[in-house]
């Protein structure tokens, strides 16, 4: 037997694992200590892209997060910031705050602290709420067009948040909602978070013993101000229907020559269209195209207008519209007793108010008339028929509704006016005028309510024609020969009623008469003499803007006894002067 044989012995492996891992372990150790420095480092120091999130629109930027100093500025949710490291424990409230870089819509970069609570590294997480409640009687839509309505929506009614849309400013375009009994989307600016807020109520009724308004919304609404289409104060209009729209050059020449600097443009009236539509040729057929335009005509237009310098409004009439009631008759008011199509002093039939598809199929026209490149829309007829309630209680209006008129106006105008806001356009509406006299306006049944309209639109448009008044209203007086005092007397009303809504009613253009009517036993030429009382009185008033109305008017007739040279004249507010003829 040899001797290395004898001298063998088994090897222990255990020195070395435990070498290994202790080597393992210390690089562990090591590199943990390395990425946790890392971390720290860049967190304290290197910057990382996030955004803002919060349950409001708007999050304070401030300069000095040590003695929380006056806000630099408010940063939209949503917006996309640079942090620069963690900021210092906060004695007092132990918060914590970023340093951030923010570069605002205008380029400029902006440094400061921002709470660390509303830093988030997802866009998907920038919205904190997850309920909400309804603080108005609002609808939802199966889609974020808007174009299919599902349902109504109550007031307080709370929902949970699956989906929604912000708007560069960091509110809420569109929730996309559901609860046990309805899912779908809703415009934001009708939900809160605080269920307190929703189910408060705007009491009006201590302004009109006589009607019960609390169902109506009277929130303060901001009113746009598009920096593309910045806002006409003072818009001095001319009105050219589809009959003329062949002879707008003659227009412009005589425009040249006086104050006018905006035109009003039908573009769907109660006979039809004055282009040729990809949407009434889709949902309403049998309407007719009165001017045999095409839509690049109407196009080019509007954009000559603009470049001339004159402010462009498009005129639509929504529940006035023959071409659609053809196609749909199913939406058209009908008699209950003879279930024969109801029809207006002109022989028009009514669409109901109460469709939710003739809501769609209006708000997709006005978003086609979007595109020809008008400052604004002007809704005209927004209302059910102005009946009195014998007629009224014999119509049959197509659609079962709980909601009163007043409040089926008003929705239909929220509605309408949140999606065109969207694309840039100021929108507005007309009213008659009964509705600046609200006790004379009862027994009437149109539905609409000064305050339920003034407070959703960006202008409203009373029409102040002096053939629609009495001497009742000038204590005897005649309207025709004391035109200053009516319109004085109607702004006086109009502007009564604004108040009541604060500082979120529409601004007045009101629409008077510039056209003869010699049916009347005391009818008086409207000349340039009477036109300009007209228009003072509006002025006098403290509003801004008129629309010269002339139904059917050639440039001449429109001119006649020379009305052009009230046109000439750049209007100021006065002192009251007192009654004229």
């Amino acid at each position: 037997m040899s001797d290395i044989g004898l001298n063998y012995r088994r090897k222990s492996f255990l020195p070395q694992i435990f070498r290994t891992l202790t080597i393992a372990l210390l690089f562990v150790a090591v590199a943990f200590s390395l990425y946790k420095g890392f971390t720290i480092l860049k967190e304290t120091f290197v910057s990382r892209e996030m955004y803002v999130g919060s349950d409001e629109a708007r999050i304070q930027l401030i300069e000095d997060f040590s003695t929380l100093s006056l806000s630099l500025v408010d940063v939209p949710r949503g917006a996309k910031i640079t942090t620069y490291g963690m900021g210092k424990n906060i004695d007092v409230s132990n918060e914590k705050f970023y340093q951030i870089l923010y570069v605002d819509e205008m380029g400029n970069e902006i440094q400061g602290y921002m709470n660390a609570i509303n830093i988030v590294e997802d866009y998907s997480d920038v919205i904190f709420e997850e309920n909400v409640y309804a603080n108005a009687n609002t609808y939802i839509s199966n889609d974020d067009s808007f174009l299919e309505l599902n349902g109504g929506v109550g007031k307080g009614e709370k929902f949970s948040i699956s989906d929604w849309e912000l708007n560069q400013d960091g509110y809420i375009i569109w929730y996309k909602l559901y609860n046990s009994r309805i899912a779908g989307y809703a415009s934001g600016k009708y939900f809160t978070t605080n269920i307190d807020e929703a189910k408060l109520d705007y009491d009006i009724n201590k302004y009109f013993e006589k009607r019960d308004l609390l169902h109506l919304d009277f929130r303060d609404r901001d009113k746009n101000d598009f920096e593309n289409n910045p806002v006409i104060s003072d818009a001095r209009s001319w009105y050219i229907n589809y009959n003329n729209l062949t002879d707008i050059d003659v227009f412009i020449e005589e425009a040249s020559k006086t104050n006018i600097n905006t035109f009003i443009i039908d573009v769907k009236v109660s006979e039809g269209v004055s282009f040729e539509s990809e949407v009434t040729n889709k949902r309403a057929g049998e309407t007719k195209n009165l001017t045999n335009f095409n839509k690049q005509h109407l196009i080019d237009i509007v954009k000559h207008l603009n470049e001339l310098g004159y402010y462009t409004i498009a005129r639509i009439e929504v529940f006035k519209d023959q071409g659609y009631a053809k196609t749909n008759s199913e939406s058209v008011i009908k008699y209950l007793d003879t279930q024969l199509d109801f029809k207006d002093s002109q022989g028009n039939v009514f669409l109901s108010p109460y469709s939710k598809d003739v809501w769609s199929y209006n708000l997709e026209f006005a978003l086609e008339v979007t595109e020809i490149g008008f400052n604004e829309v002007l809704l005209d007829n927004v209302r059910f028929p102005n009946v009195r309630a014998k007629i009224d209680d014999n119509l049959d209006f197509s659609v079962d509704s709980e909601l009163s008129k007043e409040e089926t106006i008003q929705q239909f105008s929220m509605y309408i006016y949140d999606q065109l806001s969207l694309k840039e356009v100021y929108v507005s509406s007309t009213v008659l005028g009964q509705v600046a006299f609200y006790d004379k306006a009862d027994g009437l049944r149109h539905g609409q309510q000064w305050h339920a309209m003034s407070n959703v639109y960006d202008y409203i448009y009373p029409y102040m024609f002096v053939e629609e008044y009495t001497s009742s209203y000038l204590s005897g007086k005649s309207p025709f020969k004391y035109q200053y005092d009516l319109i004085y007397l109607l702004n006086t009303e109009v502007n009564k009623l604004n108040s009541i809504l604060g500082g979120s009613g529409s601004k007045v253009r009101p629409i008077i008469q510039c056209y003869n009517n010699w049916g009347y036993y005391d009818w008086v030429n409207i000349d340039a003499k009477h036109l300009e009382r007209q228009i003072q009185a509006i002025y006098d008033n403290g509003n801004k803007g008129f629309v010269a109305w002339s139904k059917n008017a050639t440039i001449e007739k429109y001119l006649y006894d020379d009305r052009i040279e009230a046109f000439k004249i750049e209007y100021i507010k006065k002192d009251y002067s007192g009654s004229f003829q």
